[in-house]
């Protein structure tokens, strides 16, 4: 039996033991990032619970567990930690997260217990930083032309990459391009995890740019960590879609970041069923998906 009265919120000593545990995990989710899972607490109240050698991350506000990345995970074992959380927080019903979709093909008896479900609006979007960098190829090809107007118009563009010292000002840049959005719940909720992003920057290991068309003309900026040595997780990435190129160089140039870092390959997360936004992560001709699934308490 799991004792969640040792549960404890996401704080920053944790990073030590938390951030090389994640990256140990060598997946692509985006959600097993320590930066992701820190940045978002705030909205979610996400707490973790140590169990041995293994961690387990979850918000009981919401009824959430998020999959248990162990070794010996069954479906047995799954079941008894979804009752031991159900029971310790009298929750009506539990839905589990971020499910690997290789572990439940080979544990296909948790579906005796748990309903799967598998939404497009979930699935994390990963690309390959050498194909992002050429924007070679017939389906790239508006992107490079786009890129080339960029270059034409702004000859003198340059890059600044985010430290302590210019984080308020990439914070204050984030907010007004949010600014212009319709404002809704997410947004609300994205600024608040992204003020908390620039104020830690470095303690939550976040790196990334700020593109500059000319001095003093910002027009994008991105922010990333690294999921562990294949994947970039991309956590936050805006650019001013009125000046024409500057969406497209900015991918362009994180991509070749990257791959000067020895990274082979980006996740840039969910589109969260917005049509603009899959439209545009589509545009990008990801090589493949993370197809997380949801497994639902069958009552």
């Amino acid at each position: 039996m799991l004792d969640f009265s040792q549960a404890k919120k996401i704080e920053w000593q944790d990073s030590e033991l938390l951030i090389p545990y994640l990256r140990n995990l060598a997946t692509p989710s985006c959600e097993m990032s320590f930066a992701n899972l820190k940045m978002w607490s705030e909205v979610y109240g996400t707490e973790f619970l140590q169990y041995g050698e293994n961690y387990l991350f979850f918000s009981a506000s919401d009824g959430i567990l998020y999959f248990p990345r162990w070794s010996n995970l069954s479906a047995e074992l799954l079941v008894e930690i979804a009752n031991d959380f159900k029971n310790f927080y009298q929750l009506g019903q539990v839905t589990i997260y971020d499910v690997d979709p290789e572990w439940l093909e080979d544990n296909g008896d948790i579906c005796n217990f748990f309903h799967a479900e598998a939404n497009e609006d979930d699935f994390d979007y990963l690309y390959f930083n050498e194909n992002l960098a050429a924007m070679s190829g017939a389906i790239l090809k508006k992107k490079r032309n786009l890129i080339n107007q960029f270059q034409k118009n702004y000859p003198n563009y340059f890059i600044e990459y985010l430290s302590a010292e210019n984080a308020d000002k990439c914070s204050k840049f984030a907010r007004d391009l949010n600014n212009l959005l319709e404002q809704t719940e997410f947004v609300d909720e994205e600024n608040q995890s992204m003020d908390y992003a620039f104020k830690n920057l470095e303690l939550l290991d976040l790196q990334g740019f700020m593109l500059y068309a000319e001095p003093n003309l910002p027009v994008g900026f991105t922010v990333y960590s690294f999921l562990n040595d294949t994947y970039a997780d991309i956590h936050y990435e805006k650019a001013c879609h009125d000046v024409k190129g500057s969406p497209q160089i900015l991918v362009q140039l994180l991509a070749n970041e990257l791959l000067k870092k020895g990274v082979k390959c980006m996740n840039r997360e969910q589109d969260l069923g917005s049509n603009g936004i899959r439209q545009a992560k589509k545009s990008l001709a990801p090589f493949d998906y993370y197809r997380r699934v949801k497994l639902a308490e069958i009552k």
